[in-house]
């Protein structure tokens, strides 16, 4: 089955095959190959906070490398030069900005593990109750061959299914690993749906997961730096997952006291005022 959440629409498919160029000497690219964001959700849903992670970090790898061929151009740098000035940008704009995409999609995968984890068997009613209670009695009451016979062929009807996952295994008889997925096949007739969902957008994750992983990689490269001190500059740009510190002023503007959000600019070393999209990423 499709996932419900790729667009039908592909001029609104986004993103390139590869991550980047195969590495120099080398002709094989596979392990550069990236899935293409072929998504769609409503604006504030996990979808578009996925898009928005993928796009983030697409931009990050073509902002460097364009940096990079500037910086060529210029005739003016040794090849450690360029390596150092792609640093010094990367350090306060490229790594930070794949930092927050990384920290967006790591949050959604927490969000994901929480809904799941929060969805339990609907409890049965006391009538209902007696009724599972009777149908683990006569199990017990069979012999190892008639209980895995009788469970073959009922494992599907939901009241048997409902005896079994409703209580430990030593009172209908079954083995524990049965009864464990017997109660995961109940919570999906009882929350398919939901489930469903959450298995739909966990491939979207996937998708930008690995996006967001090869272009970390893929920034080293075209920074030209070894691991050890590309590590280096990534714990500084990567602190504080990327924000960039923020407060909040009081000022007096036409008589009345407004608060003021306030960002330090890393790269102009200085505090200002935040953007719109600055404030609305901190509330997201």
């Amino acid at each position: 089955m499709a996932n419900r959440f790729l667009s039908s629409d592909q001029t609104k498919w986004f993103g390139p095959t590869h991550i980047g160029p195969a590495p120099a000497g080398r002709t094989d690219n596979g392990a550069k190959r990236i899935s293409k964001f072929i998504f769609e959700g409503p604006e504030g849903s996990p979808i578009a906070k996925l898009r928005s992670s993928y796009e983030t970090a697409i931009g990050a790898v073509t902002g460097l490398r364009k940096k990079r061929d500037e910086t060529e151009s210029t005739g003016q740098y040794t090849s450690l030069g360029i390596s150092e000035q792609l640093a010094k940008s990367a350090v306060t704009d490229e790594i930070p900005a794949l930092k927050r995409a990384r920290a967006a999609v790591d949050k959604i995968k927490g969000e994901i593990a929480e809904k799941r984890s929060g969805l339990k068997l609907t409890k049965p009613t006391d009538e209902q109750q007696r009724e599972l209670a009777e149908i683990r009695s006569a199990m017990r009451g069979m012999s190892t061959e008639q209980r895995e016979t009788f469970v073959k062929q009922n494992r599907s009807d939901p009241t048997v299914a409902a005896a079994i996952a409703h209580a430990i295994p030593a009172l209908s008889g079954v083995d524990p690993l049965v009864r464990q997925h017997i109660a995961e096949e109940q919570l999906k007739r009882e929350h398919g749906d939901v489930l469903g969902e959450l298995a739909d957008l966990e491939e979207v994750v996937s998708v930008v997961d690995k996006v967001t992983s090869v272009a970390r990689a893929e920034l080293r490269e075209i920074m030209g730096t070894t691991p050890e001190i590309f590590e280096q500059v990534a714990k500084v740009g990567e602190h504080r997952d990327g924000e960039m510190p923020f407060k909040v002023e009081t000022r007096v503007i036409e008589g009345r006291a407004v608060d003021v959000c306030r960002v330090y600019d890393m790269a102009a070393k200085e505090w200002r005022d935040a953007s719109n999209e600055e404030i609305s990423g901190r509330a997201a």
